[in-house]
């Protein structure tokens, strides 16, 4: 990594799916719902609250070095199970996640925005 940073012209910023440490300049193209606690939660209103999914802060990239991920994968089938957000709440997770963004966007502190999908497919034999 920091023979291609060398230059000057390319920073690589750190990215997976569910990522911990948003604090430390981290993305994912993934964000799932947190708790109150902080914790990942399978649905947006499965503890009573907004989704609230991690802010990233003091990345690399950026003028304030923020980014935050909707993202439609989450709660169609693959990490929502059992409780399937969509199917049940019409998107009501998604929406929420929007919410956020939008919030973020107003206040001027939202550098990046990311809309992330998964392409994992469910085969059946």
């Amino acid at each position: 990594m920091e023979a291609i940073e060398k230059d000057g012209s390319i920073v690589v910023v750190t990215m997976w799916a569910e990522q911990k440490n948003f604090a430390q300049g981290e993305w994912a193209f993934f964000s799932p719902c947190r708790t109150a606690d902080g914790s990942f939660t399978s649905s947006v209103f499965s503890n009573g609250t907004r989704c609230d999914q991690a802010l990233t802060t003091n990345s690399k990239i950026g003028s304030h070095g923020t980014s935050l991920t909707v993202g439609p994968s989450y709660q169609l089938s693959y990490s929502s199970l059992p409780y399937t957000a969509s199917g049940k709440l019409n998107g009501l997770t998604l929406e929420s996640q929007f919410e956020k963004a939008f919030e973020e966007h107003a206040k001027g502190t939202l550098d990046y925005l990311q809309v992330g999908t998964f392409n994992r497919l469910k085969c059946r034999q």
